[in-house]
C-alpha cells in the first residue's frame, strides 16, 4: 500500500506580514520533526513563545503558527503517559489543552510517518471522504474510553497573576492549587476496535461524544471512533467544503475539539477530546455536498463576481422556490410544499392580481409560536450581511410589531448586550463561520435566547448550532465581494416578517402586497441587469481616477447606501461612503461641490418628498454635474434632472423590496470601477471570503 499526506494552506495574515517566511507549513525546527498549518488565532501565543524562548527554542516568524510548531515538539520530549511516549493523536490533544484562541490545525511529523492528525476548536474544518463504497451500519459504535488518570502529568499550565506560565516536571513554583490546572493523562487508551466504514460512504453517521462546553478541553476522557481502511481510500481536510467540491461529495462537518487521526495504514479515528463522562452520543452525519462543480466555474465569465451578479435572477428563483406558494383547495402536493399549497416557481404568466400567495419556512415551523411570542428580536451580523439586517429591519418592525436591532457582531460582544430568554436572536451569515458572529452566537445560547441562523452554507457552525434558522439557497458564493446572497438575504429576512404577521388580518393587505413583489422580483433584477449594465460601464470609466464617492439615501435605501458604498470601497479601493439623507446638514453637505461625485437613491415611496429635498440641497451647493441618480421608471420627479443629471432607471417594485433592484446597479458599477482601474476584481487585497478569524 502506498501512502501520501500532503498539508498546505492559502494563508490569511494575523501574525505577521504576508511574505515567504511567514508562510505555512511551519516547522518545529531546521529538521522540520513536526510541520504545521492553522487557520486562526491563538491568543496566548506570547505566553507560550515566552516559555519556550526560556526553554531553549529560538523563532525565525512573528507568526503564532510557528509557535504550535514549537509546542508540539517541546510537548513530545518531554511528557510522558505512564512513562511511555506520547501517541500522535494524544501529543496533540496535549497540545490542545495548552492553546486559546479559534483554530483549526493539521500536523505532519517525521516522527509518524505517513500520518496526519487535524483538530479544530471555533474555527471551520470539513473533513472530505472518498474511496471504495462500504455500506455504514445503521448507527455508529462508539466506546467510551475512561483511562485511569495519573496524577504524573509531567506537563502543568499555572494561571499565575493574569498571565499563563508554563513549565515541565511538576507544579510552577508559588501557583496556588485553585490556579493550577494540570494535563491529567490516561492509561492504555486507544481508539475503539469496532470498525466503521466512513471512508466513501453513500450513506450514514459517525457517532461520537460532543463536548458541550465553550472551555478548554482537558485530554481525559477522549472518545473515538475508527474507519476501517478501503483499497484506495482518500482523505480531505479543509475550512470551506468550496475546495472539496472537485474532489468529492460526501464530508463530515468536524466539531469543536474533534480530533482526527489518519495513520500510516490509512485508518481514520474520530475522537471527540474533552467530553465528559456521561455525555450525550450524537449522529456525526456524512453530508452529500448539493454544490456542483460548475457553481464554483466562471464558465463564459472574466470572473465570479460578474457571474455571481448575473446569477441574480436564477439564485432570488431559488431562494422563493417552495417558500413562495399559492394557495390552493386541492389535496397535499407531491413538491413538500403541503395541503393547501402549490409552489408558484418557476412563474409560467400568472395573473399577479389573482393569485392568492402565502409563505412557507420549514425551518421556522417548529418555533415560530416562541418567535411570536418574543418581547424582541436581534439582528447580529457582519459585513454585507449586516448591510441585508438592515434592509429588511424596517419590514419586521412593520409586519412583525416587535422591537427589532440590527447589531454588528464585533460591536455586541465588546458591549456584552444584555441578554433574556424572551429574546430571538438572528445571525445572519453567507459562510455560517464568520468568527465574530459565531462568538455573539455562543454568547446569545449561554443567555438562553432563542437562536436563529440564516445562512448560505448547509452544515456551517451556525446553522448547526442555531436552535431554528433558514438556509439561503442562493448558491455557491466564490467572489469575495458577496451580491447574490446579499439580495436573498433581505428577501429570507422579508419572509421571515411576512410569516411573523401571518395571524394579523389588519396586515393582510400589506402582506399580498408584498408576497406579489416577491413573485415578481426575480424578473425585475433580470430586466434591471440588462438596461443598466452598459450603462454602469461608461459611468466606471468617468469615476475611475476619483478619490471619493458620496452616497446618500434614506428609509429603505439607507442600506442601499451602506451596501453600495462597501461594495465599492471593497473591490475598487475608491473611499466611498454610505450617507443617510437626514444627516445632510449635519456634516456631510460641507463635503459637497461640484468635483464630488455623489450617488442618491430617490425611490417612490414614503421618503420621496423628503429625499427630493435633499437632491435640491446637493445641486444648490454645484453637486448636480457629477450626480448619479438611482430612480424608478416613470418617475416624474426624477426626469426633471434627466438634462442635468445622470440617471439610472430601475423597474418599480413595492417600497421595501426596492432597496433588491437598486443596489444592483451599484453591483455593476462596483465592478466595472475595478475592471477600468485594472484590479483583481475577485481577490480583493487584505480581504478573504469566509472572515473565521477575529
Amino acid at each position: 500500500m502506498q501512502n501520501h499526506v500532503g498539508i498546505a494552506h492559502t494563508r490569511w495574515a494575523t501574525h505577521g506580514a504576508p511574505s515567504p517566511l511567514n508562510s505555512h507549513p511551519h516547522a518545529s525546527d531546521s529538521t522540520a520533526q513536526f510541520l504545521v498549518v492553522h487557520n486562526g488565532i491563538v491568543t496566548n501565543y506570547k505566553a507560550l513563545k515566552a516559555m519556550l524562548t526560556g526553554k531553549g527554542y529560538t523563532f525565525e516568524t512573528e507568526t503564532d503558527t510557528e509557535v504550535v510548531a514549537r509546542l508540539l515538539k517541546y510537548l513530545y520530549e518531554t511528557v510522558r503517559e505512564g512513562g511511555e511516549v506520547l501517541t500522535f493523536s494524544r501529543l496533540v490533544m496535549h497540545m490542545m489543552h495548552a492553546l486559546d484562541g479559534a483554530y483549526a490545525i493539521l500536523v505532519r511529523s517525521t516522527l509518524f510517518p505517513n500520518e496526519v492528525v487535524a483538530c479544530k476548536r471555533g474555527s471551520p474544518l470539513v473533513l472530505g471522504l472518498k474511496g471504495d463504497v462500504r455500506e455504514l451500519p445503521s448507527s455508529g459504535s462508539v466506546e467510551v474510553m475512561r483511562g485511569s488518570l495519573s496524577e504524573q502529568a509531567g506537563y502543568n499550565t499555572t494561571i499565575n497573576g493574569g498571565g499563563r506560565r508554563l513549565s515541565a516536571g511538576g507544579s510552577a513554583p508559588g501557583a496556588s492549587t485553585s490556579k493550577r490546572r494540570k494535563l491529567a493523562t490516561g492509561e492504555g487508551l486507544s481508539p475503539v476496535s469496532t470498525a466503521v466504514a466512513v471512508a466513501a460512504a453513500a450513506a450514514g453517521s459517525l457517532s461520537t461524544a460532543l463536548n458541550g462546553g465553550g472551555s478548554r478541553p482537558n485530554p481525559t476522557t477522549p472518545k473515538a471512533v475508527t474507519a476501517s481502511p478501503a483499497l484506495h481510500n482518500e482523505y480531505f481536510f479543509s475550512s470551506d467544503a468550496c475546495a472539496l467540491v472537485e474532489h468529492t461529495d460526501k464530508v463530515v462537518y468536524m466539531e469543536d475539539n474533534d480530533v482526527v487521526h489518519v495513520d500510516a495504514a490509512g485508518n481514520l479515528h474520530l475522537y471527540c477530546f474533552g467530553a465528559e463522562s456521561g455525555a450525550v452520543v450524537t449522529n456525526r452525519v456524512i453530508q452529500t455536498l448539493e454544490l456542483e462543480l460548475q457553481q464554483i466555474m466562471k464558465g463564459s465569465y472574466d470572473t465570479f463576481m460578474r457571474k455571481e451578479i448575473f446569477e441574480q435572477p436564477e439564485s432570488l428563483t431559488q431562494t422563493l422556490r417552495g417558500r413562495l406558494v399559492k394557495k390552493s383547495t386541492g389535496p397535499a402536493t407531491s413538491d413538500g410544499t403541503g395541503s393547501g399549497f402549490t409552489s408558484v416557481f418557476p412563474l409560467n404568466d400568472l395573473d399577479m392580481d389573482d393569485v392568492p400567495f402565502e409563505v412557507q419556512l420549514g425551518g421556522l415551523n417548529e418555533r415560530m409560536s416562541d418567535i411570536r411570542r418574543s418581547n424582541r428580536v436581534i439582528f447580529v451580523a457582519c459585513g454585507t450581511s449586516y448591510n441585508s439586517c438592515l434592509a429588511a429591519r424596517q419590514t419586521m418592525e412593520e409586519l412583525a410589531e416587535l422591537p427589532v436591532s440590527v447589531e454588528l457582531a464585533s460591536d455586541f460582544l465588546d458591549r456584552r448586550c444584555p441578554i433574556y430568554r424572551s429574546d430571538v436572536c438572528v445571525f445572519v451569515s453567507q459562510s455560517g463561520e464568520t468568527a465574530e458572529t459565531l462568538d455573539a452566537l455562543h454568547y446569545a445560547r449561554s443567555h438562553h435566547a432563542l437562536t436563529v441562523g440564516i445562512v448560505n452554507c448547509v452544515g456551517s457552525s451556525i446553522s448547526r448550532l442555531t436552535d431554528c434558522g433558514v438556509h439561503l439557497n442562493a448558491g455557491g458564493e466564490i467572489g469575495v465581494a458577496s451580491t447574490k446572497v446579499y439580495t436573498s438575504q433581505v428577501v429570507v429576512i422579508i419572509m421571515m416578517a411576512l410569516l411573523l404577521s401571518s395571524d394579523s388580518r389588519s396586515k393582510d393587505a400589506r402582506r399580498a402586497e408584498i408576497l406579489r413583489g416577491l413573485a415578481q422580483l426575480p424578473s425585475r433584477v433580470e430586466a434591471t441587469l440588462a438596461a443598466v449594465d452598459e450603462m454602469m460601464k461608461t459611468t466606471a470609466h468617468k469615476l475611475k481616477d476619483q478619490q471619493s464617492i458620496l452616497l446618500f439615501g434614506r428609509g429603505y435605501q439607507y442600506a442601499t447606501c451602506l451596501e453600495a458604498a462597501l461594495k465599492i470601497k471593497e473591490v475598487s479601493y475608491v473611499h466611498t461612503e454610505g450617507i443617510h439623507a437626514g444627516e445632510l446638514k449635519h456634516g456631510p453637505l460641507a463635503l459637497v461641490d461640484d468635483k464630488m461625485p455623489v450617488v442618491l437613491f430617490a425611490s417612490c415611496d414614503a421618503t420621496a418628498t423628503r429625499v427630493h429635498n435633499a437632491l435640491s440641497q446637493v445641486a444648490a451647493r454645484g453637486g448636480l454635474g457629477r450626480m448619479i441618480i438611482v430612480g424608478c421608471d416613470g418617475d416624474a420627479e426624477v426626469m426633471r434632472y434627466k438634462d442635468s443629471a445622470t440617471l439610472v432607471l430601475v423597474p418599480q417594485v413595492v417600497d421595501c423590496l426596492q432597496c433588491v433592484l437598486n443596489i444592483v446597479p451599484m453591483q455593476l458599477l462596483s465592478y466595472h470601477l475595478a475592471v477600468a482601474r485594472n484590479l483583481n476584481v475577485d481577490q480583493p487585497r487584505n480581504l478573504a471570503k469566509s472572515v473565521t478569524v477575529q
